[in-house]
């Protein structure tokens, strides 16, 4: 890392933030009317909303499945509003509407529509769904709404008491004349949020060049999101500025650390946490974008909200057959110092997923040390910290919004490099030992499969590392072993202590084999469960990284038979393929594969890095690799805004 010209960093920072405005205002004149009908919100488990309006008055979204129609009930009155438009045209708003009434339910109701509190449309509304054309002229400000008033409504009966007025299946806006036109102000903030990126990488480390072409990867990356459901017109581009300078901060913060601890044998290392800073923060981008997918987030901010009121002990099932463990409550507690910050269900999504994301992220930088004390080369633990933050396993865990899930494996995952880290020295200091069981603690506290993966984890990292490892490594066993249980104690008096009786129920029905023989259930025939196993080891880590893994796990056995970092990844891979044994014999299913994720792609980089030193036809089939595994993570980004 070469000393910092700032007129080259300043020039790249702002050609960064040019390029956002610009790529912005050319993907909104892309973006055609028509590709904006949809409905209010996704009525199905994905539970997505929409990116170009905000809804009141609207309950939530159902999803008739035999017709493949999402629709939305309105009350009594119910508006549409758009935050961030250009008021200087008209525009065509349609709707599609039915009354939704039986034969024996008050008659249809009368449509009033407003545009900006102006009637602009009056009618009758019919059990047949219908399109009502309403045109909003040119007027004053940056805010547009369209408001329901409806006539009468009805309640469907003593199980439903809602006051429903219409169903509304679809909406659409678009320009009458010309084409969509962004705000200056939205400009400026894509720009902002862009140079907020490029100074985070100028200040951890990259070069002038390199501060441009993450600019500019991040401008396309923003322009896409503003464009993807008109996102520019609604209140996601604040949100990115928000985000960014989050991510401003942390870059000044690791230049900080750069300059005042330059790094010694790592010199290295800003970079290792400017790709944690930068990729967190675009994918925290990406998962806070109104059309990601909801999925489970919603009943995560239901369970926080219980932790705030006070009450801290929850259960949960499985799949089929619903099987009954603990539900931990780590990242709750980690989200309440916030909460306040984050007024609406949706703004504390994002919260709890930007803690995941953080967690999940850190593992990146912990590998990183790991891998480069290790194994003394600065490019495989480049690679791994560049790589992470495509990891399908996080990602997947993410987008069906298992987030304590995901906070936890990040925290364990953290421990696992420190104990990587540790087994690479050569000796393990108190404080690291410390560190490392309090990792644990917070990892065991926030998810119980964490708890029954990490167990035996590290209970099998402890027995290779006195098996195979050396004076040194033999003595971290014994103390890993001593942190594992202050561990298991703290999380047992503060939280699991108070489940005996759901292990018991659980124990029992697992033992009778409760569920055995249907295809669709964790006790499924061994065949449909291999099935099933073989499936999800190609969806949570992808056939590049499953082949380079293998590779890489004959190269380490090969090249670093004896040192302590082998000896962590025998007992880490070893226990990831004992509970891949029990998920495919048994009734007995954890997310070990999450747990995995890192010494997965760890194995990869590793052969990876072997053969691009080897030969040149080695670095084309490394670079054909990791650009294959680089672009099935950026597939799966993208699948939870577009699937």
């Amino acid at each position: 890392m070469r000393a910092p010209r700032p007129a080259s960093f300043a020039l790249a920072i702002a050609a960064s933030g040019l390029a956002g405005a610009l790529l912005v205002a050319g993907s909104a004149r892309r973006t055609p009317g028509a590709d904006l009908a949809g409905p209010v919100a996704d009525g199905s488990g994905v539970g997505r909303t929409r990116a170009w309006f905000t809804a009141t008055g609207f309950y939530p979204g159902e999803f008739d499945r035999p017709a493949g129609r999402h629709f939305s009930w309105t009350g009594a009155r119910a508006s549409i509003v758009v935050p961030a438009i250009d008021r200087s045209q008209s525009y065509r708003i349609r709707l599609r509407i039915a009354a939704g009434r039986g034969p024996t339910v008050v008659p249809p109701p009368e449509l009033v529509v407003t545009v900006d509190d102006i009637p602009r449309l009056r009618g009758e509304t019919t059990n047949a769904p219908a399109e009502y054309d309403i045109i909003a002229p040119p007027g004053s400000g940056s805010t547009l709404t369209v408001a329901l008033e409806l006539s009468n409504t009805f309640v469907p009966g003593p199980d439903d008491r809602r006051a429903l007025g219409v169903v509304v299946e679809s909406v659409s806006i678009e320009p009458i004349d010309g084409r969509f036109r962004p705000l200056i102000s939205v400009l400026v903030l894509a720009a902002l949020a862009v140079m907020g990126y490029a100074l985070a990488a100028a200040c951890c480390g990259f070069s002038a060049v390199w501060t441009l072409a993450i600019g500019l990867g991040v401008a396309y990356a923003h322009a896409w999101l503003l464009g993807h459901d008109a996102a520019f017109l609604g209140l996601y581009a604040p949100r990115l500025v928000r985000i960014s300078l989050g991510v401003a901060a942390l870059g000044a913060l690791v230049g900080f650390a750069r300059w005042r601890w330059p790094g010694g044998s790592s010199p290295e290392w800003p970079l290792a946490a400017g790709f944690a800073v930068l990729a967190g923060g675009l994918k925290l981008a990406f998962f806070s974008h109104a059309a990601a997918t909801i999925a489970d987030a919603i009943f995560q901010v239901h369970r926080a909200q219980d932790v705030m009121a006070g009450h801290y002990f929850f259960t949960s099932i499985t799949p089929r057959p619903f099987f009954e463990f603990p539900y931990a409550i780590a990242l709750y507690v980690a989200a309440m110092p916030f909460w306040t910050w984050f007024p609406t269900e949706l703004d504390r999504v994002v919260l709890l997923r930007g803690l995941s994301i953080a967690a999940d992220a850190a593992i990146g930088v912990a590998m990183y040390a790991t891998l480069r004390r290790a194994w003394g080369a600065p490019r495989p633990a480049l690679f791994f910290a560049a790589l992470w933050p495509l990891a399908l396993a996080p990602q997947v865990t993410l987008c069906t919004a298992n987030l304590t899930n995901l906070f936890g494996q990040g925290m364990f995952g953290v421990a696992m490099g420190l104990a990587g880290w540790m087994a690479a020295g050569t000796r393990a200091r108190a404080a690291g030992l410390v560190a490392f069981a309090a990792l644990l603690a917070v990892g065991f506290l926030s998810h119980f499969s964490t708890l029954s993966v990490g167990v035996p984890l590290v209970g099998l990292v402890a027995i290779m590392l006195g098996t195979l490892g050396r004076g040194s490594s033999r003595r971290l066993g014994v103390w890993l072993v001593v942190a594992l249980v202050a561990a298991i104690a703290v999380s047992y008096v503060l939280y699991y202590s108070h489940f005996h009786d759901v292990y018991a129920r659980t124990l029992a029905r697992v033992t009778a084999g409760e569920g055995q023989g249907v295809t669709q259930s964790m006790a499924a025939p061994v065949s449909v469960k291999f099935a099933r196993w073989r499936l999800e080891m190609q969806n949570v880590f992808g056939l590049p990284v499953i082949v380079a893994a293998v590779a890489g796990a004959v190269w380490l056995v090969r090249r670093h038979r004896r040192d302590g970092l082998t000896a962590v990844f025998a007992g880490w891979g070893l226990t990831w393929i004992l509970f891949s044994a029990l998920a495919v014999f048994t009734a007995v299913e954890m997310r070990a594969s999450l747990a995995a994720a890192p010494l997965m792609l760890a194995l990869a980089v590793g052969v990876l890095d072997a053969l691009a030193r080897g030969s040149r036809a080695g670095t084309i089939v490394a670079g054909v690799t990791i650009a294959a595994i680089a672009w099935s993570g950026w597939r799966a980004w993208l699948a939870c805004l577009t699937s």
